[in-house]
């Protein structure tokens, strides 16, 4: 078995570096929830995880609204995978999960090439028919709170894949409690749970597609700087403030800076969008 933690925005700004050399081996990050959020830290937190060595997941936590549009928030939100990298969905809300799930999973496979883990309680696993999902072939994620990490029952799955055994761990490199996760498997087992095929080059030839997308200046103006506008309305927090207006003026710079130094771009000042700012937006899902 290998350990690892999932982390929200109410873990602040972890330093991965520290929770890596702690032990952990992966880390479950909250994407978005429904089919309008996306949680504050995401994008600061995905390059400091994968540059820290963990084997980075993603969670959406489902608000019950429509699946497609909750997959598609999702999928536009976390974008290209890297190798390995593995998604779930988290159902903590009231409803008939079971149906709902099936088509939030199968909607998110299509677009993401990788079948989802689903995180419940031991009350939501005993509660419904799961399965359809089992079928499907989605392992289970489960909380519960034993504060050990030795395996449960895990209700109509064969087995159980994970389990989230406390709520209030400590862990080297994070502020705040935060909850910790045990995989029941090794770290190629995990790995395997995710996206399969090797990441691209670190030298990559120049007609990658994030290429293809317009380099943008500060002063520009057109359809170009509004659909980047909108796209970073909808995926980045900070900028939400913004009103899209097809200018690309102070603001927009300003929003830009700030992605460009969380997405490791130190040397951005926000006043252009060239190939290396576009290959980070491509990553979270812009396509222009």
């Amino acid at each position: 078995m290998i350990l690892g933690c999932d982390i929200s925005h109410w873990q602040g700004t972890p330093e991965f570096s520290a929770v890596r050399a702690s032990g952990r081996e992966f880390v479950v990050l909250k994407a978005t929830e429904g089919a309008t959020v996306v949680d504050p830290q995401f994008v600061a937190n995905r390059p400091g995880a994968r540059e820290a060595g963990l084997l980075v997941g993603y969670y959406h936590k489902a608000a019950a609204g429509d699946p497609g549009a909750e997959a598609d928030w999702f999928c536009g939100t976390v974008g290209d995978l890297a190798e390995g990298e593995f998604v779930c969905l988290d159902w903590e809300v009231p409803g008939e999960p079971v149906g709902w799930s099936c088509a939030w999973l199968a909607a998110v496979q299509r677009r993401l090439g990788v079948v989802p883990l689903v995180y419940l309680n031991s009350s939501l696993r005993d509660g419904h028919d799961w399965s359809p999902v089992v079928a499907a072939g989605s392992a289970l994620w489960l909380a519960r709170y034993d504060e050990v990490t030795d395996a449960v029952p895990s209700g109509r799955w064969p087995a159980l894949a994970m389990k989230q055994y406390s709520r209030t761990g400590s862990i080297p490199g994070i502020a705040t409690a935060v909850d910790l996760d045990v995989f029941y498997g090794t770290f190629d087992q995990l790995r395997a749970l995710g996206r399969q095929g090797a990441p691209a080059p670190a030298d990559q030839p120049t007609d990658q597609p994030w290429t293809r997308l317009p380099t943008l200046h500060y002063g520009d103006r057109g359809p170009s700087v509004l659909s980047l506008q909108k796209f970073m309305t909808r995926v980045f927090p900070s900028y939400t403030g913004y009103s899209p207006t097809g200018n690309y003026l102070d603001l927009t710079a300003a929003g830009l800076e700030e992605f460009q130094h969380r997405t490791g771009i130190a040397d951005g000042d926000g006043r252009t969008v060239g190939p290396r700012t576009n290959q980070q937006l491509w990553g979270f899902g812009y396509r222009g």
